[in-house]
């Protein structure tokens, strides 16, 4: 048993002669109201078929196809019938016809319009096509589906559609499993040329050929494996995932297809891909050290001179989430990058002064003798500790961790230290940046209430977050301000280190690199 699926196009018949025309048309004619004339003859005085609307095709001949019959030319389905000959021979095979009715889904005034998409539907054609696969199919069922939708914008909305031939597709039922199943899908919209397509491989998988031709050269026809066929289809569908930045479902979708080949573009693309899904989760330093193929040897001396580049990253995978709608991961992938930045330079800036544990930074008291002298601007007043200035009283912190690990009980817990973090790392950053405290910009994000305290604020709660309410807690109205704000703050933490200052996260992420490769070489990757 063997079936063929094939949509219909309003091209799929046509006129070989005009000499019945008029006076077949004029009959009709008061029950169209059209506003055009929906008569086209050929170009030239070659062979080439006179043009009707497919609707109107099929009114005017549909009902007197025993005397006019020998009017109608069938170019793309004689090259078809050709290739299916000797493989539908049976009552048990079946021939699937998807037409088109779009009547519900345009008004009057539309129906009037030489444009309207309601005269290329080929529900009308029904009767001739059927005679026409009779005579070349005797014996085979024939199964009339009718995509018709109910609204606008009709058989080009491609959800709707892929809806639609599912639930047509529910009609076919089959007493026996087909052996192959056929499927012709170029002729329609695009939207159901792809339905047609997921829908049949969906239910029929690996029993599906796919049958394609050529209207002006029918020698084109062939059969398309159903393998080649899915990895181009898997190629276009890759691309669509990478346009909304989704590695992971790029991987699972090719990944397979990749593996089987032994060419070096496949190796390159999974290589990208892992690379790609590193950075999507995150995972800043893992994704730079594939970059860059740091090793263990190699890596400590790159990191001291890199230690500003997972801030950007993050920054710009907060543009990313936004973009995909993801509005609190953009909120806390922005204030990541930032106070990310900070910490990255202090712990180079005081790596001397640094234990860590659990993977925090925490200072500890020798800050207090190195020859950089953090402390000469603190201000402490003994007798009025409310005279301070905050340096003073992270100096006071810094003594009293002092006198506490030199003092320490045996039954008592060692101090871990100052965590490196907040208020602490902001104040030993206007050490070395001074300039830092006449900068807008800077009293905005560290002041209280400041736009860093709006983060905590956003933590503390389990409400979603609109772009207004991104945009707004940090005091910018747009997505162009936002990413302008985000990397006036990271140029001004990695100065003097960077090698340029970037005028773009794009610019400074080395993804945007990664993804732009991904997009240009699976375009041109061409599958065995």
């Amino acid at each position: 048993m063997n079936i063929w699926i094939v949509t219909t196009g309003s091209s799929d018949v046509k006129l070989k002669t005009d000499k019945n025309w008029n006076h077949l048309y004029r009959s009709i004619r008061n029950q169209l109201n059209l506003s055009f004339s929906p008569y086209r003859p050929p170009n030239s005085d070659s062979e080439e078929a006179f043009m009707v609307p497919a609707r109107i095709t099929g009114m005017v001949y549909g009902g007197q196809l025993e005397e006019y019959y020998d009017d109608l030319t069938f170019p793309l389905w004689e090259a078809f019938s050709q290739q299916l000959k000797g493989h539908l021979i049976s009552e048990q095979d079946q021939i699937v016809l998807i037409l088109t009715d779009q009547s519900a889904t345009f008004d009057a005034d539309d129906k009037r319009q030489k444009k309207s998409p309601y005269w290329q539907d080929t529900c009308e054609l029904k009767p001739i096509l059927e005679r026409y696969l009779q005579q070349k199919f005797p014996g085979v069922e024939i199964v009339p589906l009718i995509l018709k939708p109910q609204e606008k914008p009709g058989l080009d909305d491609w959800d709707g559609v892929l809806n639609l031939v599912r639930d047509e597709f529910e009609r076919i039922v089959l007493e026996l499993q087909p052996d192959t199943v056929y499927v012709s899908h170029q002729a329609s919209t695009p939207a159901i040329s792809s339905a047609v397509q997921f829908e049949s491989l969906t239910r029929f998988g690996s029993r599906v050929k796919f049958l394609i031709s050529n209207e002006q050269d029918g020698s084109l026809t062939r059969f398309i494996d159903r393998s080649s066929y899915l990895k181009r289809i898997r190629r276009q569908e890759a691309l669509a995932l990478l346009n909304n930045f989704d590695y992971s479902g790029v991987y699972q979708l090719l990944k397979d297809d990749l593996e089987e080949s032994n060419m070096s573009v496949s190796l390159e693309i999974l290589e990208k891909l892992e690379m790609a899904m590193l950075w999507n989760y995150a995972k800043f330093q893992e994704f730079l050290e594939r970059y860059f193929d740091l090793s263990s040897e190699n890596s400590e001396g790159w990191w001291c001179d890199n230690w500003w580049r997972t801030a950007y990253e993050a920054a710009y995978l907060a543009t990313i989430r936004l973009k995909q709608g993801n509005t609190v991961e953009a909120f806390f992938h922005a204030f990541r990058a930032v106070e990310g930045a900070f910490l990255e330079w202090g712990k180079q800036e005081f790596k001397a002064h640094i234990q860590m544990n659990s993977s925090r930074a925490y200072l500890q008291p020798s800050i207090l003798c190195d020859p950089k002298n953090y402390f000469k601007e603190a201000k402490i007043n003994p007798d009025k500790p409310e005279k301070n200035n905050s340096l003073g009283n992270l100096k006071l912190k810094f003594q009293d961790l002092d006198n506490r690990l030199n003092n320490q009980e045996k039954d008592k817990q060692k101090p871990k230290g100052e965590i490196l973090y907040g208020t602490t790392l902001y104040r030993l950053f206007e050490t070395q940046k001074p300039d830092s405290k006449n900068m807008p910009e800077y009293k905005r994000f560290t002041a209280q209430d400041g736009i860093s305290d709006k983060r905590n604020k956003n933590f503390h709660q389990l409400e979603g977050l609109s772009k207004d309410d991104v945009f707004r807690d940090w005091e910018v109205d747009n997505l162009e301000e936002w990413e302008k704000r985000i990397l006036t703050y990271l140029n001004f933490i990695a100065q003097p280190d960077l090698p340029q200052e970037f005028t773009s996260l794009e610019e400074a992420s080395l993804m945007s690199k990664v993804h732009e490769k991904l997009v240009n070489t699976i375009a041109s990757y061409q599958p065995e």
